[in-house]
């Protein structure tokens, strides 16, 4: 899947400012049956790329790989999610990503099937007529409703009931393959209305083989230069002094970037990106904190360094600024550090740092296990003594924003007027101000707590499960540090940072 959710900058606005180790072994593939392999071009925003997919028609299984412009991204499915980009392998483990990913492999093993020949989940629901559909519930998967030509009886529409809202294929142009039928297009529109055009050229059987659907090995691309960890001097700024401006050199230019652990790829905004001269490809709808999307593509740039810590050859997402009209930052760095070295952001000294996952690591403070969804890290916290899993986005200048299905399963939202809240990916988002009597992460606990209430219905503030955003205005009473390959998080507690938790009154648990 290459509709990239990239959360970016959530909370410009409304902060008063700007706002390698060895892959998890694959879960065992058997098969007796035969792989589809589909070639042709996929049309993101209006921009066409080669791809080609690998599909266990036994097992739903599958494999990716799509060439944008000189860069070659993966992602499949093998019991697990995982994509691969810049030389960086990653699962996502997040339980409502892995339910939607096991729904589109029901669907990428089902949906070509004629009505009454699916199988591999239970049917909840049926309907006749001209709109004849079938609601179908893959084991632990989102539901998958699937509509039939009555004439046919083939699919015409997919709609899997994914997290962030109903994600619908549109199928046609059937065509024979062998001994049934297959839909040479396929169109997939998420809720955000981002949309995203498959045409197949060439759609072949071919006899099961392991190495069709085999992970790709991670290529060491960064590096600490002289072998010493990287300490950087950090600007703090918005409203609550929260979100982190650090000095970067791109391809040997200084320039300054929002360090944003929300984002899911470093971000170059398109009049920076036009100043270096560098040739943009590729077509990308970006998704984020907003309802909707827009349109961005992939530059590649040979060297990005944060002090000593580099990285080579990377493609960078690029697109419009998120920015005020006077900022000078030239974009977002996330996850590709993150994953590359072990991070530490220490609010009270001002300072970030990357040190090799190597060294060893006396780890102060609160360990959390964390969870991953397309790069994005989650940790569980607890509002009062309900439970539930946040966001951890330090490009976020606010507390806490608490997405719309979990307050309403709590009763957690305090009512009024919904105002614009503030500004990222995918336009702004609308949210309603109110309090918390208490929250509780990392050994600390916030009384009276200042937070938002998302009212969006799509994109990453409208997910059905996931409980909300966790902030600077939170992380900045801590000293940070993520060890993506520990799949740690650990939160030392510092209440006694400037500007910590604005508003809120602090105990220790």
């Amino acid at each position: 899947m290459f509709l990239r959710f990239v959360l970016l900058a959530a909370a410009i606005l409304a902060a008063g400012g700007l706002s390698q180790g060895a892959s998890p072994a694959p879960a065992a593939v058997e098969s007796s049956g035969d792989v589809l392999l589909i070639e042709g071009v996929v049309t993101e925003e209006g921009v066409p790329a080669r791809f080609t997919k690998v599909v266990d028609l036994r097992t739903g299984y599958s494999r990716t790989t799509r060439q944008t412009g000189g860069a070659t991204e993966m992602s499949g499915y093998d019991g697990m999610p995982w994509d691969f980009s810049n030389g960086s392998f990653e699962v996502s483990d997040l339980p409502s990503r892995v339910a939607d990913e096991r729904a589109r492999a029901f669907v990428d093993r089902a949906g070509w099937r004629e009505a009454g020949a699916v199988t591999g989940a239970s049917v909840a629901e049926r309907s006749a007529g001209a709109d004849a559909a079938v609601l179908y519930r893959p084991p632990d998967g989102s539901d998958v409703r699937i509509a039939y030509d009555a004439s046919t009886r083939l699919p015409t529409q997919v709609t899997i009931d994914a997290d962030y809202g109903p994600t619908v294929t549109i199928f046609a142009d059937w065509r024979p393959v062998g001994p049934f039928h297959y839909p040479f297009r396929r169109t997939e529109t998420r809720g955000t209305g981002a949309a995203v055009t498959y045409q197949a050229e060439r759609v072949r059987l071919l006899p099961y083989r392991p190495a069709l659907l085999a992970r790709p090995a991670s290529r060491q691309q960064a590096r600490l230069v002289g072998g010493r960890p990287a300490a950087i001097a950090v600007e703090l700024v918005g409203a609550r002094r929260a979100q982190i401006v650090v000095p970067a050199r791109v391809s040997g230019h200084d320039v300054s970037f929002v360090f944003d652990t929300g984002a899911s790829d470093n971000y170059l905004v398109n009049t920076f990106v036009a100043s270096l001269h560098l040739p943009v490809s590729g077509g990308l709808s970006i998704t984020g904190v907003g309802s909707s999307s827009s349109a961005g593509g992939y530059a590649m740039i040979d060297r990005l360094s944060l002090g000593s810590a580099e990285l080579r050859n990377q493609n960078v997402v690029t697109g419009p600024s998120f920015f005020p009209s006077a900022s000078t930052v030239s974009g977002l760095l996330g996850h590709p550090f993150l994953a590359a070295f072990r991070t530490t952001i220490d609010y009270r000294a001002g300072t970030l740092t990357f040190r090799s996952f190597d060294e060893p690591w006396d780890s102060r403070g609160t360990r959390l296990p964390i969870f991953a969804d397309e790069r994005i890290i989650y940790v569980a916290a607890r509002i009062g003594g309900v439970e539930g899993l946040f966001r951890v986005d330090s490009g976020d200048g606010g507390t806490l924003t608490i997405f719309p299905a979990f307050a309403q399963r709590h009763g957690l939202d305090p009512g009024g007027e919904a105002v614009l809240s503030g500004n990222g990916a995918g336009g702004g988002f609308t949210a309603r101000p109110g309090r918390l009597a208490s929250f509780s992460v990392g050994g600390l606990t916030f009384h009276d707590l200042p937070v938002r209430f998302s009212q969006n219905r799509a994109g990453a503030f409208a997910s059905r499960s996931l409980a909300g955003n966790m902030g600077g205005g939170i992380l900045q009473c801590f000293r940070v540090t993520f060890d993506y390959r520990a799949q740690v998080l650990a939160l030392e507690p510092q209440p006694d940072t400037p500007n910590c938790a604005q508003g809120a009154a602090i105990t220790r648990d």
